[in-house]
């Protein structure tokens, strides 16, 4: 016999919904079948040059993927650099993409790995808002989501209608 817990709330539980303005959104397409051994090494090297908030890589076509990094606006430029300089981007492919300025929503809660239905309900709220993420990152305990210019405030309040916020 196996025994399954659910947990339900109403608002479900969040230790703060955070925000972080004057963000730039930097994106590079990759090929990994080429570049799986230099992705490791790409992120290092740019963490080792600039702290960034967020990495995020996005299937795209065949062996093609877009590396994003989220990163505060003035170290745009060094990671643009490096990106253009140093990481071997798809011959058939566009550069360095660049969307600024951005700004990050970012919470987590307690047990959110065990809970049903969270990124649901982010989504749900964030369209009933009529308001779209840039780009989202999840994972069992946090969402990060990436919105443009002048729009996390209105989403903040839309998420606080789902989430509880202390």
């Amino acid at each position: 016999m196996q025994v399954v817990a659910v947990y339900y709330e109403e608002k479900v539980k969040t230790y703060g919904l955070n925000q972080i303005k004057g963000l730039s959104l930097i994106s590079s397409v990759i090929d990994l079948q080429d570049n799986l051994a230099n992705v490791r090494d790409t992120i290092d090297s740019i963490q080792d040059q600039v702290k960034f908030l967020v990495a995020m890589l996005e299937e795209t076509e065949g062996t093609k993927a877009r590396l994003y990094f989220l990163v505060s606006s003035e170290n745009e430029k060094k990671v643009v650099e490096f990106l253009n300089a140093g990481a071997k981007t798809s011959t058939d492919a566009p550069g360095t993409d660049v969307i600024s300025p951005v700004e990050l929503v970012y919470f987590q809660g307690p047990h959110f790995g065990d809970r049903w239905g969270i990124a649901y309900n982010a989504f749900g709220a964030l369209r009933k808002g009529e308001i779209r993420a840039l780009v989202a990152a999840l994972s069992g305990a946090a969402i990060f989501l990436v919105f443009p210019e002048s729009t996390s405030d209105k989403a903040v309040l839309c998420l606080k209608e789902v989430f509880e916020v202390p």
